[in-house]
């Protein structure tokens, strides 16, 4: 089946709206509706100057100011290549780009793209640049760019390192500037998806920093996309700072969560890494800032009440875990890391989020209330028995080795450390847990040696099936501690390749049960953060992974 769009397409030039602005006359705009190819109507819209007038102040009163936000934590890296944290995402979320990009409803939409094909036997893609894509540094983009950048997603983030198997030796081939071919060997319908899912999508850079070395942080000089948004400064420790990217073209469909038109209204968006809630909290209630990037929990019922603060729920969930480092001796030793999952009550952990309301106990890994919920192999999950957790450690023969666990003193959504590091001393275990910001643990987890355990939260947009799952991708998908499982991987391979739902879901569950027997990481539920902001902030919805400032204005401030 050929797509060359998906979903629909409203064709109405800026420079139609431009020229009805400046004429008396009645202009007779066609609008064309495109649904999978197919021309399904073609109607006449007729405006008139004087609403198309008021349309374009409208819109033009959007233009300005500076954008103030509070950093969820401190910012370790701005390359989302090296890793997964949501502080580094969703600050470079706002200058990078990807083929496609979610919608609302988290469906892949094309985003660079401006049309796509697909061949009769499933194995060959063909995909064409939209026109207009500019670089920060005053480029155009071309498919150099997008086929380096490609294959550098291919060989580091999971779900291009899944794709591997059902790829040609060499997959990515030139046409011209703006049309590439993507070949597999095998038909596989994931990869659109991959292309587009929020977290580790594939961001298109310059071809000469697409192949830079992988392992190791390009450098701030490098960090250029094509977004809305460019990054001007980043004094580390303190600030971010983002500036308008006047180049920028959106697309001209109607936005839908990072699908459609994504339109840089703001001057200025000012990242602040402030590590007092409290402090964020009373900037907020002044003015000082418009928005404060998921705060406690505890906040939430004064927030709420406040008439001058808007608040929105992430809603999908997060997912708190401890990771665990399974090349590091002795947590290459399931007994000890099963022991560990017994010692912990879930409860207690949760309980640490305050709100009852804001968060529930929970055992599926592919999140709560989704397609692939499941409960298998729940006993684990609820396997709280701190008697049966000394026993299994006498079973593992644990001798008394420090574990050094690393886990944030800056991160209000990540502060069960305390509970964790009490519940493995309960049962014999020696914990060396130092005092870390969160930039700092994200240093040192990023190393395959020196720890053993950290703390953490995934989210849904990171876990959304078998082949994204950051956890289970072993070390070849780059997720810290390089879980790796033959049997793992090809249960995930099945997943992908069944299509009869009832033997997908019993994948899910023999998936879930082997995370669980191999005590993978630790979760522990999922909690559903907050993100308040002032009420003169318009257009801001949180309904994806992390904040998207795009469609974003600020109006009466």
């Amino acid at each position: 089946m050929k797509r060359l769009t998906l979903g629909l397409i409203a064709i109405i030039a800026l420079a139609a709206f431009a020229a009805a602005c400046t004429s008396e006359k009645e202009v007779k705009v066609v609008e064309t509706v495109i649904v999978e190819k197919e021309v399904v109507v073609e109607k006449e819209v007729v405006a008139t100057a004087e609403p198309l007038t008021k349309s374009v102040q409208v819109e033009q009163a959007k233009y300005g100011a500076e954008y103030r936000t509070t950093a969820q934590s401190s910012i370790n890296t701005l390359d989302t290549d090296i890793t997964g944290a949501y502080v580094t995402h969703t600050v470079s979320a706002q200058w990078l780009e990807s083929p496609f990009q979610w919608d609302i409803n988290f469906v892949a939409q094309p985003q660079m793209i401006g049309e796509w094909s697909l061949s009769g036997d499933g194995k060959t893609y063909t995909f064409t640049l939209r026109d207009g894509l500019v670089f920060h540094d005053g480029n155009a983009v071309t498919t150099d760019d997008v086929i380096a950048s490609l294959k550098r997603w291919l060989e580091i983030k999971p779900p291009g390192v899944f794709m591997t198997p059902f790829l040609t030796a060499d997959p990515l081939q030139k046409v011209d500037d703006s049309t590439f071919k993507f070949a597999l060997n095998t038909a596989y319908g994931g990869v659109i998806d991959a292309m587009g899912t929020l977290w580790a999508r594939p961001p298109i850079r310059p071809k000469l920093i697409a192949e830079l070395p992988t392992g190791e942080d390009i450098g701030k000089e490098h960090y250029i996309g094509s977004g809305p948004y460019v990054m001007v400064t980043w004094d580390v420790g303190n600030k971010v700072v983002l500036e308008r990217h006047e180049a920028y073209i959106p697309r001209s469909d109607p936005p839908s969560g990072r699908a459609g038109a994504q339109i840089p209204y703001l001057d200025r968006i000012v990242y602040l890494e402030i590590p007092s809630e409290e402090t964020k909290i009373a900037g907020l209630k002044t003015g000082e800032f418009d928005m404060v990037d998921a705060p406690a929990l505890d906040f939430y019922d004064e927030l709420d009440a406040n008439p001058d603060i808007g608040v929105t729920l992430y809603l999908a969930g997060r997912q708190p875990y401890i990771g665990f480092n399974h090349a590091e001796p002795p947590l290459g030793n399931v007994k000890l890391r099963q022991a560990i999952r017994m010692s912990i009550e879930n409860l207690a952990v949760m309980h640490s989020y305050g709100n009852t309301d804001l968060w529930i106990l929970c055992a599926a890994i592919f999140g709560c209330g989704t397609s692939l919920e499941s409960d298998a192999a729940s006993e684990y999950y609820d396997g709280y028995d701190v008697e049966g957790a000394k026993a299994l450690l006498k079973e593992s023969g644990y001798a008394g080795e420090s574990i050094k666990y690393l886990t944030p003193t800056d991160y209000a959504t990540i502060a069960y450390g305390p509970i964790v590091k009490d519940a493995m001393e309960k049962i014999g275990i020696n914990v060396d847990m130092p005092a870390l910001d969160w930039a700092t643990e994200v240093s040192l987890f990023r190393k395959d040696t020196g720890w053993h355990m950290f703390s953490s939260w995934g989210s849904h947009y990171g876990r959304v099936d078998p082949t994204l799952h950051s956890r289970i991708s072993g070390k070849k998908g780059k997720a810290p501690g390089g879980y790796e499982n033959e049997d793992m991987d090809q249960l995930r391979l099945d997943w992908a390749q069944a299509v009869d739902p009832v033997e997908k879901q019993r994948l899910v569950d023999a998936i879930q049960t082997l995370y669980y027997e191999d005590a993978v990481d630790l979760n522990f539920g999922e909690f559903f953060s907050i993100h308040p902001y002032r009420t003169w902030v318009k257009g801001f919805t949180f309904n994806l992974g992390y904040p998207s400032y795009s469609n974003v204005w600020i109006e009466g401030r």
